[in-house]
């Protein structure tokens, strides 16, 4: 068997989270305070990365009655730092089986694009970019030499890693680079035969509590803006509560140590996409699918759907067309697979049951015959019973088989 066959055919271990060492940066506050007090509840040894020594020394001293923890100033978009994190920690535990890419910021407020400077870009991508990019160089090739188990977790986020805030267009694009990173790092991984995958996590559940808000207190000096800025400020996480509260939101605060054992549970299980109820954005990723297909901007987060079709339908992608025609090269398979018997005009309300089974968030609440389509033809109508799709049933069976 020739060494390739070998590396192809690797039995991946589980990981035994009692007997893993584990380093999250960003772990002295938030998010990441959140994954290592669930590492520690699950048995792990765990060494904290964090920028802030007061953060780290708080943290250790609440969380040492848990189990083993240890914490490290480490500025993580320095390579002689990291490199000197990975020598502390292999020279006290002799190994690492997780690595949690944790540590983040923002680029200072957002804003228009044009009015972020270079040095935000520099900032935003110099921890969420270059410090993933950074740890990942320093420990892996570590991790991939010791053999043993384990996993990757770089913190992404819904805002570039599914699709951009507009108003938030730096930190988006780093976290749309470390979504795309950590796919590749997947499947070099995978493809090398070793013992490690790797995951992106993407924070979910409700307002996340955490240093992010503020990171502006550890921005360098020579990072500082030079500029006018963009005209906004950065807000502490009770401040950005307190104003979606006035606005009229009914903000719901993420649990940050559910949140915790959640990200733990499915690293054991190896999940690559680890996060909470993805049935928005599994919608908003098929509407951004669907205006990649016409060639049109895709929508973002908090835009609304487009109302009076799909595309190839009247309102959507070719104007005046005819809805009753059918469009089966625009329609999802799980939108066409409906039943071929019913064809006397009543409503086929247990269809929506089938599509789910296909596409578990659909744009559509029924399905109906359409007396106007023809013979044998339906129509999808969403909540709003405003039309998406009709097509003919024999076209649709043909389409799908």
């Amino acid at each position: 068997m020739s060494e390739q066959t070998q590396e192809l055919t690797t039995v991946l271990q589980d990981i035994v989270i009692s007997d893993s060492v584990a380093v999250v940066t960003g772990g002295a506050s938030g998010i990441g305070k959140g994954i290592v007090g669930a590492l520690l509840r699950h048995g792990a040894k765990v060494v904290i990365a964090d920028i802030e020594q007061s953060a780290i020394d708080e943290t250790v001293a609440e969380m040492s009655a848990h189990g083993d923890v240890t914490g490290i100033r480490t500025d993580i978009t320095d390579e002689a730092s990291v490199k000197a994190l990975a020598d502390a920690v292999y020279e006290r535990h002799g190994k690492v089986n997780l690595l949690y890419n944790n540590a983040g910021v923002t680029s200072g407020g957002g804003g228009k694009p044009w009015q972020q400077e270079p040095n935000d870009w520099r900032w935003c991508f110099g921890v969420n970019v270059f410090g993933t990019a950074i740890c990942t160089s320093e420990f892996v090739p570590r991790m991939i030499e010791g053999g043993h188990p384990g996993q990757v977790v770089n913190t992404s986020s819904g805002d570039g890693g599914f699709a951009p805030v507009p108003t938030a267009s730096v930190y988006a694009a780093s976290k749309a680079a470390v979504s795309c990173f950590t796919e590749a790092l997947h499947h070099n991984l995978e493809s090398e035969g070793t013992q490690l995958r790797a995951s992106v996590f993407y924070p979910a559940g409700g307002l996340q509590r955490t240093g992010l808000f503020t990171a502006q207190r550890n921005r360098p000096e020579h990072l500082q803006r030079v500029g006018e800025g963009t005209g906004r400020k950065s807000m502490s996480f009770d401040e950005m509560k307190a104003l979606l509260e006035r606005s009229g939101r009914d903000v719901k605060e993420a649990d940050l140590d559910a949140q915790g054992d959640m990200v733990v549970n499915n690293t054991v299980a190896r999940t690559y996409i680890i996060t909470n109820d993805l049935r928005d954005t599994v919608d908003l990723l098929h509407r951004r699918a669907d205006a990649i297909g016409r060639l049109e901007v895709p929508p973002h987060h908090g835009m609304p759907k487009r109302t009076g079709g799909r595309a190839g339908l009247p309102g959507v992608g070719e104007p005046g067309r005819d809805a009753r025609q059918p469009q089966i090269g625009h329609l999802r398979a799980g939108v066409v697979a409906l039943p071929l018997e019913n064809r006397e005009g009543q409503q086929l309300e247990h269809s929506v049951d089938l599509v789910r089974r296909v596409d578990p968030t659909p744009e559509f609440s029924r399905v109906e015959i359409d007396p106007e389509a023809g013979e044998g033809a339906v129509v999808v109508l969403d909540e709003r019973a405003e039309r998406v799709d009709a097509v003919g049933i024999e076209a649709a069976a043909e389409q799908v088989t």
